[in-house]
C-alpha cells in the first residue's frame, strides 16, 4: 500500500501508567537496503517488506505484507542490527494514536513514541501532552535506520 506518512516523533523519558490496558505487539525488523531505505518487519504473525522515502516528517511509504519464508529469505541479506520493540497504541485526543516503542537489545531503556496524521496542518497544530519528552521528529540519530548500528 502506498501512503504518505506524517508523523512526529519524541522520546519519553518518564513512565507510563498501566502499560499493560493498552493493545501492544512485538516488533523485530531489519533493514535490507539504506539506498533507497527498504525494511523487512514481523509485526506479531504478520511480515512486511516496507519501501520508504527520503524525508523526515513527511516521507513516502510503499508497504506489501510477504510471506514468512519471504521474510526468512530476506533476513539474510540485513544490514546491521536487528531491531526489537515492543510497540503500545496509546489513545490521544482528536482520535490521535500514540504509538509507543520500548526498545530491547542493544536499544534497551529507549523509548520513542511517534503520532501520526493526516495532514501537514494537523501535524503542526498538535500540542504534546504533557507526558511527552523532547520532539526528535528532525533528528536523524532516532530513525529505526540509523539505531541498526547502535
Amino acid at each position: 500500500m502506498r501512503k504518505h506518512e506524517i508523523e512526529r516523533k519524541f522520546l519519553l523519558d518518564k513512565e507510563v501508567l498501566n502499560l499493560e490496558k493498552y493493545q501492544k505487539i512485538q516488533i523485530v525488523q531489519g533493514y535490507i537496503s539504506l539506498e533507497p531505505v527498504v525494511r523487512i518487519r514481523k509485526a506479531g504473525d504478520f511480515y512486511y517488506l516496507t519501501k520508504k522515502g527520503k524525508g523526515l516528517m513527511i516521507k513516502e511509504e510503499v508497504e506489501e505484507e510477504i510471506s514468512k519464508q519471504d521474510f526468512l529469505t530476506y533476513s539474510r541479506k540485513i544490514i546491521g542490527n536487528c531491531i526489537e520493540k515492543t510497540r503500545y497504541f496509546l489513545p490521544l485526543d482528536n482520535d490521535l494514536i500514540a504509538t509507543l516503542d520500548i526498545f530491547s537489545k542493544q536499544l534497551l531503556g529507549l523509548k520513542i513514541i511517534e503520532v501520526e496524521f493526516s495532514s501537514l496542518k494537523a501535524a503542526n497544530d498538535f500540542i504534546k501532552p504533557d507526558w511527552f519528552g523532547e520532539e526528535v521528529t528532525y533528528n536523524k540519530d532516532y530513525y529505526n535506520v540509523n539505531l541498526i548500528f547502535k
